[in-house]
């Protein structure tokens, strides 16, 4: 047997909404102090990125334009620098070289899927399939039956703040 939580005896309801309303107001005071606080921690780290953003952009650059640069070098000198190997060992890192095969798709697929469609390469057509939620949850339960589906019950507790301490 299941054993269930009893539910406390219910206060009096003047003290009920009395205890009630005093969270509502700790609520408040928190959410408020909290947005102030994610305010000002948010400015600071925008400071902080401002300071170092055109330095890094310009790292970034610099960065770019040297493996640009290397990978020119190792095109261009391919046969020097590799000589029948795949691997360089230098003292600030290594080059590798490999030949690869890939595959040209073109940039609209629709004619590719088309046609492997029509010589029978159905299995190489992905399909995304998925349930429309939003629509059955219009519909009534004797629909949602004939699928194997029922409503359930959810209890929910919302509360709404008067407006945010100032």
């Amino acid at each position: 047997m299941k054993k269930t939580k009893q539910p406390a005896a219910a206060a009096p309801l003047a003290e009920t909404k009395a205890q009630a309303d005093g969270y509502l107001a700790e609520i408040r005071i928190r959410a408020a102090n909290l947005k102030t606080m994610a305010d000002e921690a948010e400015a600071k780290v925008e400071e902080v990125r401002a300071a170092y953003r055109d330095r890094i952009r310009a790292e970034e650059l610099l960065l770019d334009s040297a493996e640009i640069c290397l990978k020119q070098v190792m095109k261009v000198n391919r046969q020097t620098l590799f000589d029948g190997k795949d691997i360089v060992y230098l003292s600030n890192g290594e080059l590798v070289y490999s030949l690869t095969h890939p595959v040209a798709f073109p940039r609209s697929h629709a004619p590719l899927i088309a046609l492997l469609e029509a010589k029978g390469f159905k299995d190489l057509v992905k399909v995304k399939k998925s349930a429309d939620t939003d629509a059955i949850e219009k519909w009534d339960d004797e629909q949602l039956a004939v699928v194997g589906l029922k409503r359930k019950d959810c209890e929910e507790f919302k509360y709404n703040l008067k407006d945010a301490i100032k």
